[in-house]
């Protein structure tokens, strides 16, 4: 599939290293290049979340690796959470890739319900301890990255999608209240969440964790992790490793 159809679906991909033969299955509501460029971004700057499939990575270099889909959906389709992780489960067992491939669940939406081993959540927790160390990029990788990204525009349909998520949101007194406790403390007392939070939220997302699955993980609401924190108009003073290249990208 080139760049330009890359564009037009969405759905259940691979990324094979060739080198070994081992795959990692994963899904994206996004299209498959911004997907696709995505994990290249993470690897190609030792950021990836993944340590098995960053190692191999690291091993095997990037000529090694290989991005196909598995299942396409084009980006008019309206195709639900569900249906997504189920094909995602289905297709990890099938390539066997948690206990032979670079899986480290068995699938599913985010990281809910998901069944990781012990070994998998250390190998996982000393991987996030070397990215808050932080890494820089070269000058060479920034621009080979924003070159990539030149031109790339949200489609209506995929604009209309968005919109449509955010529409009728609201948190419960439950979400408030422990939101109000996460932020007492807060360097700046008019503010929701703290700096802390609010770096601890755009390293994670640099590492791969999808928006909502951040949403859920620190009890923010989806259209403020989208719009407010992950949009760089706001909380320009915290800036992780990487983020300023992210919003180069982005823009």
């Amino acid at each position: 599939m080139n760049i330009q159809d890359q564009k037009k679906y969405f759905g259940i991909y691979c990324i094979e290293c060739t080198g070994n033969h081992k795959r990692y299955i994963g899904q994206t509501h996004e299209n498959f290049y911004r997907r696709w460029i995505f994990h290249k971004w993470n690897l190609k700057n030792n950021h990836h979340s993944n340590k098995y499939l960053q190692n191999s990575w690291n091993k095997h270099g990037e000529q090694s690796f290989i991005f196909y889909t598995l299942v396409k959906f084009s980006i008019s389709d309206n195709i639900s959470n569900d249906i997504l992780n189920k094909l995602e489960i289905k297709y990890i067992k099938k390539y066997d890739t948690y206990n032979n491939g670079f899986n480290l669940t068995i699938g599913g939406d985010g990281v809910v319900g998901k069944i990781m081993s012990e070994n998998a959540k250390q190998k996982i927790g000393m991987k996030n301890k070397i990215n808050m160390q932080g890494k820089k990029m070269s000058k060479k990788t920034r621009k080979r990255m924003s070159e990539s990204h030149k031109g790339y525009k949200k489609t209506k349909i995929h604009r209309q999608h968005l919109s449509e998520s955010l529409t009728g949101y609201k948190r419960s007194d439950e979400q408030k209240e422990k939101c109000r406790k996460a932020n007492e403390g807060s360097k700046q007392k008019t503010a929701k969440y703290t700096e802390d939070l609010i770096f601890q939220v755009r390293m994670d997302f640099l590492n791969g964790i999808k928006p909502r699955d951040l949403s859920i993980k620190y009890n923010i609401p989806y259209n403020y992790i989208y719009s407010g924190i992950l949009s760089g108009t706001r909380w320009k003073c915290v800036c992780p490793d990487g983020w300023r290249e992210y919003l180069e990208l982005k823009h």
